[in-house]
């Protein structure tokens, strides 16, 4: 879901969040960091395979994605499209804002919708502004939730530098990976 009809601050403040992404058997868990310049740290955890752990620091400014392995201790350097979850950035066009506002974790968020007539999806996202990222999102298609996105913890601040670095002792892997075959 691309987002494109709200203006995020110029700088939204700096953040650690937590949020569970479900339904499904399992849900997911994910991490997010964002510092002041930008950069995002991304650490998802959950299944298919236990323990399963992803990270990912992306950087806009020097066009840098990298994923770690924590398993393997090895990292790779992703293409120059600069990976962002849609929920960290603004309503798409096709989302209205209804007016209705609320404070979740502590932030002001306001409630935007979709409009879309061709089908029977609907979506619901509370965004804050301050923050430039989506709180809870919840998407429905026949009435059947589809997928939910809920933030479970958020802490506003400068989150520690090391999390934008590759750790010491990791080592570049160069092979292909299954999904780029």
């Amino acid at each position: 879901m691309g987002r494109e009809n709200m203006q995020a601050p110029h700088r939204p403040s700096p953040f650690s969040a937590k949020y569970t992404v479900g339904p499904g058997p399992t849900p997911v868990h994910i991490s997010v960091f964002r510092n002041l310049s930008g950069q995002l740290r991304l650490e998802f955890a959950g299944e298919p395979r236990p323990p399963y752990m992803k990270i990912m620091i992306c950087d806009k400014s020097t066009k840098r994605n990298i994923e770690l392995d924590p398993e393997t201790h090895t990292f790779w350097k992703l293409g120059d499209d600069v990976i962002e979850p849609p929920w960290l950035s603004t309503p798409t066009k096709r989302m209205v804002m209804t007016g209705e506002t609320k404070i979740i974790l502590g932030t002001q968020c306001k409630l935007y919708v979709s409009n879309r007539t061709d089908d029977a999806q609907l979506s619901e996202v509370w965004f804050a502004d301050e923050l430039g990222i989506a709180v809870n999102e919840s998407q429905m298609l026949d009435g059947v939730k589809q997928i939910t996105l809920q933030m479970t913890n958020l802490q506003i601040g400068e989150p520690d530098p090391k999390l934008f670095v590759i750790p010491q002792g990791y080592h570049e892997n160069t092979e292909p990976r299954d999904w780029e075959e």
